[in-house]
């Protein structure tokens, strides 16, 4: 037998399982009921909160250049202990439904394959059947677990301890970047390992999700051409990030890139880089310049601007509802909540 046919027969096993988990999770039946959320007030008080033209508040801030470099930063730095998960997750849709998983976990009705597909479905990030795969994956990724009962479609599932400390870990460290443009964010980071809190601020991601797909900008407007490639977001940044001297970010005079640093900083592979090049330039988001140097397009310099405010307007949110109780339930002491909300309503 040769080499290559084990690694074959391994492969087989491998999807024959993935396969088997498919099943148990309900893939293939029929569907009932409407996929439609109602959108009620906490999350349109959401939207106003991230939507629109709020994020430019931040981007007016003193600290705007150097938060922007570290969140950069993060979005390319692995986190070593959860190398397998990284792996797992490096694709956009994958990241998403694991998000999405931890996020329904947190609700009563909890996270099962139906709460699942309707969630994908409203945010327009799957197909109904590849919304039950996509459970199936995270499964088959040892991402999430079953719980005991129910059956089929109505079966409950958990976030495993390492997902959700792999998402605590994200959490905290992109708030940590932007905690002087936010109190309410330190005040949620001072008591983010309390029991339930990192759970609501998952569970008040929802709205601003569905939200967001309701008030989706055109995709000639986003960099979505770009976000939806692989690791797109991170290559990005690395070039937005090319020849940085820590004035104006990005830098609005003429750059040099270096396509093998680039990847090497992304953790990608040249023709990746070289992709996301090719449709930046497609897009008029880098000029090229006679001496080989490039000037990044003021239409990149808006897309990134508005990228990473809205963003960080959507972790002072997820910061907010936390602190306030979100879903519903008190989050601590209730003077110190009463005020946070005082300070930062929309």
């Amino acid at each position: 037998m040769n080499p290559g046919g084990r690694s074959q027969v391994a492969e087989r096993r491998a999807v024959y399982k993935f396969w088997k988990i498919a099943e148990a999770a309900g893939v293939g039946q029929a569907l009932t009921g409407s996929v439609a959320m109602d959108l009620d007030d906490p999350a349109e008080t959401a939207w106003r909160f991230v939507g629109g033209e709020a994020y430019r508040a931040y981007i007016a801030h003193p600290d705007y250049g150097d938060c922007a470099r570290l969140t950069l930063g993060n979005w390319a730095l692995k986190i070593r202990k959860h190398a397998k998960i990284e792996r797992a997750l490096h694709d956009l849709t994958h990241w998403l439904a694991a998000e999405a998983a931890v996020a329904l976990a947190a609700e009563p009705e909890g996270l099962t394959a139906k709460a699942l597909e309707q969630l994908l479905l409203e945010l327009e990030v799957a197909s109904r059947g590849r919304a039950g795969l996509l459970l199936a994956y995270l499964q088959y990724r040892r991402l999430v677990e079953p719980e005991e009962g129910g059956k089929g479609r109505y079966r409950r599932y958990r976030p495993t301890p390492d997902l959700t400390d792999f998402m605590k870990l994200r959490y905290r460290r992109d708030m940590e970047v932007i905690t002087a443009l936010d109190p309410a964010i330190g005040e949620a980071l001072a008591r983010w390992d309390e029991p339930g809190l990192f759970d609501r601020a998952m569970a008040a991601g929802r709205p601003l999700a569905v939200c967001s797909v309701r008030h989706k900008r055109p995709r000639e407007e986003s960099l979505e051409p770009i976000i939806e490639r692989k690791h797109g977001l991170t290559i990005l940044g690395q070039i937005l990030l090319s020849e940085d001297n820590g004035s104006d970010f990005p830098r609005r005079d003429a750059v040099r890139l270096n396509v093998l640093d680039i990847a090497r900083r992304s953790g990608a592979e040249r023709h990746q880089v070289m992709h996301v090049l090719k449709v930046a330039r497609q897009r008029g988001f880098i000029l090229d310049q006679a001496d080989g140097s490039v000037v990044f397009a003021p239409g990149l310099i808006e897309r990134i601007e508005r990228t990473l405010g809205t963003y960080w307007r959507s972790l002072a949110w997820r910061a907010r509802a936390a602190l306030e109780g979100w879903p519903g339930e008190p989050a601590g002491p209730a003077e110190p909540v009463r005020a946070a909300s005082r300070r930062c309503e929309p």
